[in-house]
């Protein structure tokens, strides 16, 4: 009997799924993916219509590899990614010999003019093979960022932040996203100036697209229960670091 279990880990600013096939009669050994990919997002400015991604072979077999554009968006703080014909890679599919590396464009087709960053994602799949040795092999799936922008919009940091203290002792820290380019927030932490900061993050929080917004959670310290004035929001952004007061604190 054939099993699939899928895995999944955050990078610094891809997605990085390894999906594992075994076979319940099978065998102890694992062979690991050997596809990288680089770099880890695609960022073009018009006029410009495509970017590129580099597709390597470390390993000492040939792999196939397929390759996806998704629109991105983000609805009720969640991401979702539909098919679109508005992005394609090329080539699609492509088989890559060991040590080898293989270019993929990423071409913007449609002719609709951009009025805002437009996001989409990547998906870069390697394909399975059957195994000739009896190993199992572990496969990766990259999902990449991809964005397109007009070269006239610079990164902003206009954004809405409030914070909420459920009875849970939980803090809740909400932002939209005002701009017309994407927040990719990182290091972000609550702090009054005096307290040790209230951290979301020591690296990568998350990206809030345009005119969307997320939240995020974490455990209040008995330190911050009562703290309801001078809250600031820091860490960094693509528009440098970020230190923007919160407009709100709800305790519920």
């Amino acid at each position: 009997m054939l099993t699939l279990a899928l895995c999944r880990r955050p990078c610094p600013a891809v997605l990085l799924w390894a999906v594992c096939l075994s076979v319940s009669f099978g065998f102890s050994n694992a062979m690991a993916g050997s596809l990288t990919v680089s770099p880890t997002m695609v960022d073009v400015l018009a006029p410009k219509r495509a970017g590129i991604i580099r597709l390597t072979n470390e390993g000492t077999q040939d792999i196939a590899v397929q390759t996806r554009a998704f629109s991105w968006r983000q609805e009720g703080g969640e991401d979702v990614l539909e098919p679109t014909q508005g992005v394609i890679a090329s080539p699609p599919i492509t088989r890559i010999a060991p040590g080898a590396t293989q270019i993929v464009r990423v071409i913007r087709v449609t002719d609709r003019d951009l009025a805002r960053e437009e996001s989409y994602r990547i998906l870069v799949d390697e394909l399975p093979d059957a195994p000739a040795d009896g190993r199992v092999r572990v496969l990766l799936r990259y999902s990449l960022p991809v964005f397109y922008a007009p070269k006239t919009i610079a990164y902003q940091q206009d954004l809405y932040a409030r914070v909420s203290v459920e009875s849970s002792a939980e803090t809740i820290l909400q932002i939209k996203n005002n701009g017309q380019r994407r927040l990719k927030l990182s290091q972000v932490a609550l702090s009054d100036g005096l307290l040790p900061p209230l951290r979301f993050s020591e690296g990568l929080l998350g990206y809030i697209l345009p005119g969307e917004e997320r939240s995020w959670t974490v455990k209040t310290p008995s330190s911050w229960a009562n703290i309801s004035e001078g809250i600031r929001i820091t860490g960094k952004t693509e528009a440098g670091a970020l230190d923007v007061p919160v407009v709100s604190r709800i305790k519920r």
